[in-house]
């Protein structure tokens, strides 16, 4: 507690995954453990909720990505599929946020599909001394799809 400064909570909740992509993502993992890989279909409907709607689909970094997901070794899969299930089936600790006594940043895109920006706004909510910024042209991972952004606002907080 004492050596902790401040804290970034980035594309991310501390609430419940809401059923509806609870039940799709875990019939993604059973999908993924079974084949023991990500198979194709599955990679195309992965990586475009990892990602800004506005994404340009040939981009290297949307490219890299897809290819990032096929060429995952086998020997890594029952390890993903594991964290899968804890994250999103997480219990809710909302509550725990209140807790929290130190300066904390909220960084979410604004174009987050699984984790959008009005779960962050509602963590914010229950933090004191809390900021939150919106990553502007950028999905769940907006550190690599606005990366000028996100260490911009990193300067800032750790200055």
């Amino acid at each position: 507690k004492e050596k902790i400064k401040k804290m970034v909570i980035m594309d991310s909740f501390s609430g419940n995954e809401p059923k509806s992509t609870q039940d799709l993502y875990f019939n993604m993992l059973n999908i993924i453990e079974k084949n023991k890989k990500i198979p194709n279909e599955l990679i195309e409907k992965i990586a475009p909720i990892f990602f800004s709607p506005e994404i340009d689909k040939n981009s290297k970094l949307y490219l890299n990505f897809k290819e990032s997901l096929k060429n995952i070794p086998e020997k890594n899969i029952e390890a993903i599929v594991k964290m899968g299930r804890i994250i999103f089936g997480r219990e809710n600790s909302m509550d725990l946020l209140e807790q929290i006594n130190i300066p904390t940043y909220f960084l979410t895109g604004e174009r987050d599909i699984p984790r959008p920006f009005s779960e962050a706004l509602s963590m914010k909510k229950l933090v004191k001394n809390s900021k939150i910024f919106k990553i502007k042209k950028a999905g769940h991972i907006s550190n690599l799809e606005n990366f000028r952004k996100v260490n911009k606002i990193f300067k800032k907080i750790l200055k």
